[in-house]
């Protein structure tokens, strides 16, 4: 909390909250000064129920959404792409991966669309991680199919960091009304490795396509994904405005 407080936040959400953990999440949060407002949704890549009611909780705290994880982390090998990994020490070597990797998603298609509908026709918020851009396919498809059967969504749907998006995805999401949010911190930690180690120059030029996104009239945000990179709002900024690394390299110029 202090972090965010320092970092100018006044509100934010906990976005992968364990299941079942909500009740104890707001009892710690009730148990202290908490200046910051805290809208949370509770993980449920495994299903099952939500451990809380909808909207559960208070101007403090409230539980309003449910977050499924389409595939993983970019840096362990494991989002699902198009376009396969670099092949070189690094990637086969010290991640383990196979050659020409191209991932794989954690949820097959009928499973996401079985638990983003169970999840929407209950009136919880959606968010679905999704880095690789066939993972992002899925997704859309997913909820293409839950707004064409649910009236009245509980939106918009999200698509969480959008590492390896595609042009032809942020016209389909705009069109669809699905928001994505940008991980935009993991150019200014990570621009290197992303070209030189595990994408290549292309790839790596157009992760995180913010700038499409924004002058295509979608209105995005940008995360930090503490604690994966702690909050910082003028990073998010300077990165989307940029495009340069903690190191100085200007990654994707085009994103700007």
């Amino acid at each position: 909390v202090l972090k965010f407080v320092k970092a100018g936040y006044t509100t934010t959400s906990e976005i992968m909250i364990e299941p079942g953990a909500s009740r104890m999440l707001q009892s710690a949060i009730k148990a202290r000064r908490n200046p910051l407002r805290i809208v949370g949704y509770e993980s449920k890549h495994l299903g099952g129920e939500v451990s809380v009611p909808l909207n559960f909780g208070d101007d403090d705290f409230r539980v309003i959404g449910t977050k499924l994880h389409g595939d993983g982390s970019v840096l362990l090998g494991n989002v699902w792409t198009t376009h396969p990994y670099l092949n070189n020490e690094m990637t086969l070597k010290g991640m383990g991966l196979p050659e020409n990797s191209t991932g794989h998603p954690n949820l097959s298609p009928e499973k996401l669309y079985d638990l983003v509908s169970k999840y929407v026709r209950e009136g919880w918020q959606m968010s679905v991680h999704a880095h690789g851009d066939r993972t992002i396919d899925m997704v859309l498809d997913a909820y293409e199919k839950v707004l064409a059967e649910v009236p009245n969504v509980n939106g918009p749907l999200r698509v969480e960091h959008c590492g390896t998006m595609r042009e032809d995805q942020i016209d389909r999401a705009i069109r669809l009304n699905v928001v994505c949010s940008y991980f935009l911190p993991y150019i200014y930690h990570w621009g290197e490795a992303l070209r030189d180690f595990l994408l290549g120059e292309e790839a790596a030029a157009r992760f995180v396509p913010a700038g499409s996104a924004i002058r295509k009239g979608m209105r995005a945000s940008f995360h930090c994904d503490s604690p994966m990179t702690w909050p910082d709002a003028l990073v998010c900024l300077h990165v989307a405005v940029n495009r340069r690394t903690l190191k100085g390299a200007v990654i994707g110029p085009e994103q700007r």
